[in-house]
C-alpha cells in the first residue's frame, strides 16, 4: 500500500518506499492504522499483493500471495510532518512477547544498512 512519489518519471513498484509501496509488513493487518506521507495533490493511493503469510519485510522475500477483498479508511492529517511510513496498533496482530500496542517506524531505502526511515527530521 503507497502513495505517489513526487518525482516524475516510471519507478519500480519492487521497493518499499518513503511513501510506502511494497513494504511486506506482517503487522500492517487487521486493526492497524498506516500512516503515509502526501508528495502529490490526491496522494494516489495503490494498495495490492496482499498476502495470506508472510515473513517481516521485502527483505525477508517469503509470503503465500492471495486475492483477497480489502475495505480501508482513509484519513488526511494535514502538516503531520511524515518522511516516511509508521503504523500503530492497539493490540498484538501477530503472536509478540507483550499483549500491548506499539507504535513502530519503518526503515525503507535502497541499502538495508543505510534505511533512512529510521530517523526523523528535525
Amino acid at each position: 500500500m503507497g502513495l505517489a512519489l513526487a518525482e516524475p518519471g516510471p519507478h519500480s513498484v519492487i521497493p518499499p518506499r518513503r511513501v510506502g509501496g511494497n513494504m511486506d509488513i506482517r503487522d500492517n493487518a487487521v486493526g492497524t492504522t498506516l500512516y503515509l506521507p502526501v508528495e502529490v495533490a490526491g496522494g494516489l493511493l495503490s494498495l495490492g499483493d496482499t498476502h495470506a503469510a508472510q515473513g517481516d519485510g521485502e527483505v525477508c522475500g517469503t509470503a503465500i500471495e492471495s486475492p483477497m477483498v480489502v475495505a480501508i479508511e482513509i484519513g488526511l492529517i494535514k502538516q503531520a510532518g511524515l518522511v516516511f511510513p509508521r503504523f500503530e496498533t492497539e493490540g498484538p496482530v501477530s503472536r509478540h512477547l507483550d499483549e500491548d500496542g506499539y507504535q513502530a517506524t519503518t526503515g525503507v531505502g535502497p541499502d538495508l544498512m543505510q534505511a533512512p526511515g529510521t530517523r526523523s527530521r528535525a
